[in-house]
């Protein structure tokens, strides 16, 4: 059937979107950040009126807008199925972008998800130091002010019951902190070496 220069145009056209709507359900990423694309696709009358350049075996295709209703005859007269093709690969490439960018969503929230657990953890973990820290300043206090009881007190029996008193005291100060920074071991500190000197 021969058609005039004017029909060949809008065949030609037909054809064109058909390969677009091909390639954009094929690569779908190379579309996801259009937009306005994905707004057309939307629409049977904003996808035929679609002026938009692809690249298809590295060769520049364009596509030729036009009415619906000229998609539709024109659709109807080279296709088996007609313009429900046309249709039919609409959605699909649709579909397509929607998906690709549903998948390229899930990582980044787990992603997302994970940093926030762990930057949770970390400030979690910052309390406990902080904790920590200010209860061994408080033992630190006590010590000192135990040191110098100590060094004021002449008689032998009463240094070595400020000496046990002290200890118990700093053991129960710490022991407030949580594990494993709540025992002190009893080799850690051995005081007979000073008993001669604060006698």
């Amino acid at each position: 059937m021969a058609y005039s220069s004017r029909a060949q145009k809008s065949i030609d056209g037909v054809i064109a979107l058909k390969d677009f709507l091909n390639d954009v359900s094929a690569n779908p990423g190379i579309y996801s950040d259009n937009k306005e694309l994905m707004s057309d696709l939307k629409d049977q009358r904003r996808t035929a009126s679609l002026d938009i350049e692809f690249f298809v075996d590295n060769k520049s295709r364009r596509t030729s807008p036009m009415s619906i209703n000229t998609l539709k005859k024109y659709a109807n007269e080279i296709f088996d199925s007609g313009f429900e093709l046309i249709n039919k690969l609409r959605i699909n490439a649709l579909d397509a972008i929607n998906h690709y960018l549903e998948k390229e969503k899930a990582p980044n929230k787990r992603i997302k998800a994970g940093l926030q657990k762990k930057v949770s953890e970390l400030e979690q973990l910052l309390e406990e130091h902080r904790k920590v820290n200010l209860i061994l300043l408080q033992s630190v206090a006590s010590a000192l002010q135990s040191f110098k009881n100590i060094m004021s007190t002449k008689k032998i029996e009463a240094k070595d019951k400020l000496c046990s008193d002290s200890a118990e005291r700093l053991r129960a100060i710490i022991s407030i902190n949580p594990a494993p920074y709540n025992y002190v071991y009893d080799n850690v500190v051995n005081i007979s070496p000073f008993r001669d000197h604060l006698r």
